[in-house]
């Protein structure tokens, strides 16, 4: 029955994934190996005697990640003739490979089933009384006519031993006679008859090879001296070059970071590397005719990239740079390779180099798809590149693709993330950190644990903001382990200590907004401090190490302000605005310089008011709320001059400016004198903020702020004697928009607590 099936593989190989390597090679020996001409074309039972055994299935997927085998595991076990079972204590623990072996059994196949030792004994596995037996209990077992197992064993199989024999006369059969003894048992022919057709084949081919190195002798003499001559120039000229275009991609990386490193415009970065690719380009003028170049100038190409995109490119330099690059690409995957490459006597760029590159390409692709807001483009790409890693991940088992992979899998979730996508963002970042954790197992380096922090951190922040705080606060404590092993492993790398200086400010934030603990908090904001501090004495001209700083000292003077601590608070705003005002200075319009400098004068004003609200005199409390104005002030314009430049943040620059004239109107209207002023900001905070939540899609807080200045209105009201009705007209606008909103959302906490306290103030009121 099974013989009239038309069967797709010759053989389906299963092992354990502990066995990856073992299993590779086995399978690529049976796949070359060529059978002796005499044999080709006899029909067996196994079917017509082929040229080679292939094609053979491999299963390369993680199938510990699966909750069963699959379509196209179980489609595999159905299309394969044979299963050759590479047997050791690996694969007899591993359920999937006893599954792959019951199901073969089911499909009547049980004769078909060829087991090959490569690791323990040959004996059936047991946990206790043989735990290095090497034989799965699924081979042993019988099953029922209904594919059950019946508690019945099979007798122990005689399987050959992939292991080399040793000079002592231990260890296994060697991996040619089990290569042979296996390709008979698929093909259905004499192992006799098949290695003595072997052996003619390969006293052939000797006499073949001895009269040709006969003939070719003393050509190849004279030839040598001259070729191996010119071959080790060619050599080292090509070395030369490799090393002299691997630092100038170095360089012009390095060169897009001077922005955020050392506050360099990004007018003068884009000029510098306009003038770069002006002096590099002529290290592969022939890059059409030679592959070798051609791949160094598509790298070149995607480091100039790059380095636009860090410098804020917007005149389509960073768009041509990666055209160049993917052309530069497409012509060399097309090319047809000469004979002297395909021997390794002229250099050409292998096929993974190539791989390399074009993963560059694709990831740089989705970033620009991303910036674009063509999300669903950068989906595709990242896909594309998910595809391309997988494929070299299974083909070399190297673990710089599956890290490949890994890391595409987290640059998913940032795409999902900036869809406004929380669930799909939370999967795409679990499936991340887990792809990259699997690697860490295979290769313990320190730069996996980097890749495994971002990705911890980034998935923190996404469960926060999605409500799931224990979570949120669990993966900030795993991210401070991983970063204190990185520190400890590179104690003097700087910038695996800024890591942990911003590690530990979001652990504080995580700690003090979720879990309410305010000295744990303080404590991580103390020792983030302590770092930066460190960082910023070594080199003050570091524009990001002073930038980790400000966050910091924002972050400790906010957490002693809620305390109370108004002196060590107001300690820690000043220095933070003098490092905020610092960068503005050096970058006048840049919107995210503007706003950094407006969140410490808002910190600046917060604190002053609420220094006016516990001033013992009104003449005290009148110098504060002045002091406080003049603060406010400097944050409305600096909020006006990042609207003003703020680009595609336009809608976030006019609320941040809306906030800004609220507070300052708030101020104004308690100071003598200047009541109208401050109703006049009001008025200005309210038409901005009516005119965002006409746009599509507002956000919630644009209401909850347009409510928050009709209270505010209100409460000047209230301190006139005859503005209790206008004062109530006031909060009854603040009371609808509340409760439209409690419609909106009505899992949000905040608006049941914002309408009981707006409906307790209109009903005191109206009492009154």
């Amino acid at each position: 029955m099974t013989e009239q099936i038309d069967f797709k593989f010759r053989a389906f190989v299963s092992y354990s994934s502990k066995d990856r390597l073992a299993g590779t090679k086995f399978q690529r020996d049976l796949e070359r190996y060529k059978i002796p001409r005499a044999m080709r074309g006899r029909v067996t039972s196994a079917g017509v005697v082929p040229k080679r055994i292939s094609p053979i299935f491999r299963d390369r997927s993680d199938l510990e990640a699966s909750e069963d085998l699959g379509q196209r595991i179980g489609a595999a076990l159905v299309a394969s003739r044979s299963l050759i079972v590479l047997c050791s204590p690996h694969s007899a623990r591993s359920r999937w490979v006893n599954e792959e072996i019951r199901t073969f059994k089911r499909l009547g196949r049980d004769l078909q089933i060829v087991p090959v030792i490569v690791d323990g004994d040959p004996a059936i596995f047991d946990p206790v009384s043989a735990p290095n037996g090497a034989f799965p209990p699924a081979l042993l077992q019988r099953l029922d006519a209904d594919g059950s197992p019946t508690g019945e064993l099979t007798p122990e199989p005689f399987a050959p031993d992939l292991r080399e024999m040793q000079p002592d006369g231990s260890g296994g059969d060697g991996s040619e006679y089990v290569k042979l003894k296996v390709v008979a048992r698929l093909l259905d022919v004499s192992l006799g008859e098949l290695t003595q057709r072997q052996r003619e084949v390969e006293r052939r081919e000797r006499r073949v090879i001895q009269g040709v190195a006969g003939g070719m002798f003393v050509l190849a003499v004279a030839a040598t001296v001259g070729g191996w001559l010119a071959w080790r120039q060619t050599i080292e000229a090509n070395a030369r070059l490799d090393q002299t275009i691997d630092m100038a991609a170095r360089q012009v990386g390095t060169a897009g970071q001077y922005e955020s490193r050392y506050g360099v415009s990004s007018a003068v970065i884009k000029e510098m590397l306009r003038s770069a690719q002006q002096d590099f380009s002529g290290l592969t003028t022939d890059a059409s005719a030679s592959p070798r170049l051609g791949l160094h100038a598509a790298r070149l190409g995607l480091s100039f990239a790059e380095a636009y995109e860090d410098a804020g490119d917007r005149d389509g330099a960073h768009a041509r740079a990666l055209v160049d690059a993917e052309k530069q690409l497409s012509r060399l995957s097309s090319r047809q390779w000469s004979l002297m490459e395909h021997l390794g006597l002229s250099t050409a760029p292998s096929a993974e180099d190539i791989a390399r590159a074009r993963l560059r390409l694709l990831a740089a692709k989705a970033r620009q798809a991303t910036d674009g807001g063509e999300l669903e483009k950068a989906l595709f790409w990242l896909q594309a590149r998910l595809e391309l890693a997988g494929v070299w991940a299974r083909s070399t088992g190297k673990s710089e693709w599956r890290r490949e992979a890994a890391l595409t899998l987290l640059r998913q979730g940032n795409v999902h993330y900036e869809a406004g996508q929380p669930e799909l963002t939370i999967a795409a970042y679990r499936a991340g950190v887990a792809a990259v954790e699997r690697v860490l197992e295979e290769s313990d380096l320190a730069s996996y644990r980097e890749d495994l922090l971002r990705g911890v951190t980034d998935l923190a922040q996404v469960l926060s903001e999605s409500g799931e705080h224990r979570d949120a606060l669990e993966q900030q404590g795993r991210a401070e382990q991983i970063v204190r092993k990185l520190v400890v492993e590179r104690p003097q790398d700087t910038e695996t200590q800024l890591s942990m200086v911003m590690v530990l400010t979001r652990l504080g934030d995580a700690m003090l907004n979720i879990s309410g603990n305010q000295a744990g908090a303080g404590a991580k904001y103390i020792e983030a401090e302590g770092l930066a501090r460190k960082l910023t004495a070594s080199d003050p001209q570091r524009v990001d190490w002073r930038r980790a700083l400000y966050i910091v000292l924002e972050r400790l003077g906010s957490a002693r302000f809620q305390l109370g601590e108004i002196g060590s608070a107001e300690t820690a705003f000043k220095e933070a605005l003098d490092i905020a005002e610092g960068f503005v200075r050096l970058a006048p319009g840049d919107p995210r310089r503007l706003y950094d400098a407006g969140v410490m004068q808002e910190r600046m004003g917060q604190l002053r008011m609420a220094q006016a609200q516990a001033a013992a005199t009104l003449l005290e409390r009148t110098g504060l709320f002045s002091q406080a104005s003049e603060m406010l002030e400097r944050l409305v314009a600096t909020r006006e001059q990042a609207r003003r430049n703020g680009g595609s943040d336009g809608k976030i620059q006019a609320y941040h400016l809306a906030v800004a004239l609220l507070t300052l109107g708030e101020v104004q209207t308690n100071l003598p004198g200047r009541e109208d002023e401050g109703l006049g900001l009001l008025a200005r905070a309210q038409a901005l903020l009516e005119d965002l939540t006409q746009e599509v899609d507002p956000r919630l807080e644009w209401y909850r702020t347009l409510a928050a200045v009709h209270v505010k209105r209100a409460s000047h009201h209230m301190q006139s004697p005859d503005g209790n009705r206008p004062a109530i007209a006031e909060l009854e606008r603040a009371l609808a928009i509340i409760r439209d909103l409690r419609q909106r959302e009505p899992d949000n906490q905040r608006f049941p607590q914002d309408q009981a306290e707006l409906e307790q103030q209109v009903a005191k009121l109206r009492v009154q």
